[in-house]
């Protein structure tokens, strides 16, 4: 069987320059798009908290200023002993303060004393809307959860305590702001990042409702299982990346409210950040690929130029032999090459010696050293010499079973060994007169001149049988597969002959060897 040729060095020192650029370019990319992308989020999550800072601090001033303003006008309204005007006084203060949708004053027993705008026929009435309950229960100045009003409308109620002189609890003077329409939040929120990115700024309650969202849709809606909610219902402030409750991977900075308990959260699309990074990423590729392209290109041309020798001494090696090395003239090759220089002198000794030996070579004897037995070339003599004298003989192709395997388990010496008891087994098996060879590896051949394929047959299982009932050297029995075939009765040629026995062997060895079969 022909050994295979192998890969030149041209090619070989060109894939591994490939595989080197290919692994430098990939790396690059992966390190730059991850320090891109940590460096995006970074950037992104410090902008989305300056925002949410920016927004917490405009609310909570507002706040701030809604509530001293109230403070002030409940506390002018306790000290005047006439109320008569107290309407009027109610309608100047929302004039100033349109953040306000309406503004109340109710008594200690949640008495609807004065409102405006006016409502007329809920004066003197009992309230016990959510955000009045919850007022009159806490005493204390508040911004009440989100509830929906008597006017089916979803309101924060902002309101202030009022005392009299004597510190009694009067009631209290409140704002209501209508969260679902424009509002103090919306014209805050008016100019956040747009929603080119994705990005978006919502407003949550300390109970993890939203009082403000882009999709007024949305306001009202209890999102307290989303994580940073979840912060800033602890009153915590910070910044991470989440899943948002729509299952959105989100970029979330988030800001709590220091005077009335609700959160801001300014947020933008992972996605949206990643994309960007991406693009940059392909960007460095497209205009890197090319150049490297070039320089593979200009590397394989240079390893061309420096492995020309080397492929000529090669070339010269490869078409040696025997027949051939008296005759086969040297190659010219560079002199500029240490290497090949090296190389050229020393192949020069060994076709020199090859040469001095060549006539000593053929006269080797035509035995195999391991075993004893004749050689192929001996086997294709008297297959030769037979075939045109015409010589009826019959050719037994053996082939020691699962020999591999008495190599790995029991090494090569052993496998040796297992050798020159099958050819002793085989040469005291068969006749003076038969030629036993070994043909390469475990398979032998036997050719049997003067012999019928009975005979043939009977001397095959009686080498058979003898391997299976004796230990092999190394102390189990070994079995063989043989096959058969006769010369003229099977074919009149020798590749046809030997190509019979051999399907007659692997049909041996696919019926589960250990047996002799007939071709």
């Amino acid at each position: 069987m022909d050994r295979r040729k192998g890969l030149t060095l041209q090619l070989m020192v060109s894939i591994l320059v490939i595989l080197s650029g290919l692994t430098t370019l990939v790396a690059s990319m992966i390190i730059a798009y991850r320090n891109e992308k940590k460096s995006l989020t970074r950037i992104t999550l410090e902008m989305n908290k300056i925002n949410s800072d920016r927004i917490a601090d405009s609310v909570d001033g507002l706040f701030v200023t809604l509530k001293t303003s109230l403070s002030e006008t409940g506390r002018y309204l306790m000290r005047k002993q006439d109320r008569t005007d107290a309407a009027e006084i109610l309608e100047l203060f929302l004039l100033n303060h349109p953040d306000f949708n309406s503004v109340v004053l109710v008594d200690e027993n949640g008495i609807l004393l004065h409102g405006f705008p006016g409502n007329f026929e809920m004066l003197g009435q009992k309230m016990e809307s959510a955000g009045v309950t919850q007022s009159l229960r806490e005493k204390r100045p508040l911004v009440s959860e989100p509830y929906i009003s008597t006017g089916n409308r979803l309101i924060v109620l902002v309101s202030e305590p009022l005392f009299d002189e004597k510190g009694a609890y009067r009631g209290f003077l409140g704002g209501s702001i209508r969260l679902q329409e424009q509002n103090l939040l919306s014209r805050i929120l008016t100019g956040v990042p747009s929603a080119a990115s994705g990005s978006y700024v919502f407003v949550v309650s300390s109970s993890g409702n939203i009082l403000y969202h882009p999709d007024r849709r949305r306001i009202g809606e209890r999102v307290a299982e989303n994580e940073a909610v979840q912060d800033l219902m602890r009153g915590k402030s910070g910044e991470r990346r989440l899943v948002n409750t729509h299952g959105v991977d989100m970029l979330a900075s988030y800001t709590a409210l220091k005077g009335v308990g609700w959160g801001v959260v300014s947020q933008t699309p992972t996605d949206a950040v990643l994309s960007d990074s991406k693009k940059q990423i392909m960007g460095i590729a497209v205009y890197t690929i090319p150049i490297m392209l070039a320089v593979l290109l200009l590397i394989y041309l240079l390893i061309g130029k420096v492995s020309e020798p080397l492929v000529k001494l090669a070339r010269y090696a490869a078409r040696l032999s025997y027949r051939t090395a008296a005759h086969e003239p040297f190659p010219r090759i560079h002199d500029w090459n240490y290497e090949a220089n090296k190389l050229y002198g020393a192949m020069t000794i060994a076709v020199n010696q090859v040469r001095h030996e060549f006539d000593s070579l053929l006269l080797e004897a035509h035995t195999d050293p391991l075993t004893g037995l004749f050689n192929r070339r001996v086997m294709d003599h008297y297959t030769k010499v037979w075939l045109a004298e015409q010589v009826p003989f019959c050719l037994m192709v053996l082939d020691l079973d699962h020999f591999k395997q008495v190599n790995d388990t029991y090494g090569h010496d052993a496998g040796d060994e297992v050798l020159k008891y099958f050819s002793q087994t085989v040469r005291a098996n068969t006749k003076r007169e038969h030629v036993c060879c070994r043909f390469g590896g475990e398979e032998f051949v036997v050719l049997m001149p003067g012999t019928t394929r009975k005979e043939a047959a009977v001397h095959a299982e009686t080498i058979r049988a003898s391997l299976e009932q004796n230990a092999s050297p190394t102390g189990k029995p070994v079995t063989v597969s043989i096959g058969l075939s006769a010369y003229p009765d099977s074919a009149a040629e020798a590749e046809m002959l030997f190509r019979l026995a051999d399907e007659a062997l692997y049909r041996a060895k696919r019926l589960g060897r250990n047996r002799v079969e007939t071709g």
